[in-house]
């Protein structure tokens, strides 16, 4: 009886570890879409910025 209680305890541990370790997947993969789109966006930023030079040299 002891040894199935200590089972069930370390069981429940392990879920909470478990879902402690989900959230913080969940977070690092908010983090890394959110840098994917600021990398998009300074990558056209530039873009665009090189074009802009581009122009104006022709302007000028």
């Amino acid at each position: 009886m002891a040894a199935a209680n200590l089972i069930a305890r370390f069981e429940s541990k392990l879920e909470a570890q478990n879902s402690k370790l989900e959230a913080q997947n969940s977070k690092i993969e908010a983090q890394n879409a959110q840098f994917a789109s600021i990398r998009w966006i300074m990558g056209i930023g530039f873009t665009l910025l090189a074009l802009l030079i581009t122009l104006l040299r022709f302007l000028g």
